[in-house]
């Protein structure tokens, strides 16, 4: 049964894709794992679909959870959801353990994107003015969501910010690490370090926090 053979999957210790990553050297955080077993959980073991036998599943079975998901959960929430599925079935199949994969061609409902908003530059000096803290508490919130605001760094990538990282003279940050929940530190999304260019007023505000 599907739910049998995904009962170890992304369970730390217990999975057989994380083991498999692990020892040919590519990542995955407790924290991604943490997720998408939470995920497994909450929206396929619930569903008749895990008690069907992995290897008579078919492409239309897997169409039939994703209409019954999209029945109660948005497009993105759906699409997750079989991303794990697909994992779970790509791993048995890379195993030899099945002979086909049923979600090969079962494809991803179309997303409406979110407008991303962008602060403007009156917005800007209301939120983080050149005296005081504004509407922050301390100075670490202030720069933190500062920081954030202008630069568009991940709140992960903020928490595992260290001054060894902030080139004061060349006015440039690298993101390098992130923080992945609990006292996780690990690479930054996409495992891809970048360099982030940061404004006369940004490097003020940062030396600001760094003296005290």
């Amino acid at each position: 049964m599907f739910r049998q053979y995904s009962s170890p999957f992304f369970i730390w210790d217990r999975c057989p894709h994380i083991r498999r990553l692990s020892e040919e050297g590519k990542s995955i955080t407790r924290r991604h794992a943490r997720i998408q077993r939470q995920r497994l959980e909450k929206h396929i073991l619930s569903d008749l679909f895990a008690d069907k036998r992995l290897s008579e599943i078919t492409r239309a079975d897997v169409l039939d959870l994703r209409s019954r998901l999209l029945a109660k959960r948005s497009p993105a929430t759906v699409n997750k959801a079989l991303g794990i599925v697909k994992v779970i079935f790509r791993e048995a199949l890379y195993r030899e353990e099945i002979n086909r994969d049923p979600t090969a061609g079962a494809s991803k409902i179309k997303e409406r994107k979110k407008e991303r908003g962008i602060f403007t530059g009156e917005e800007l000096r209301a939120l983080f003015p050149d005296s005081g803290y504004g509407p922050w508490r301390d100075i670490h919130d202030y720069t933190c969501f500062y920081l954030a605001a202008v630069t568009g760094l991940r709140r992960g990538e903020i928490l595992a910010l260290r001054w060894r990282y902030i080139n004061f003279e060349r006015k440039v940050l690298m993101v390098s690490e992130a923080w992945k929940g609990g006292k996780e530190i690990g690479p930054p999304k996409w495992d891809h370090n970048r360099l982030v260019p940061l404004s006369p007023r940004t490097i003020e505000k940062l030396s600001r926090l760094q003296t005290g």
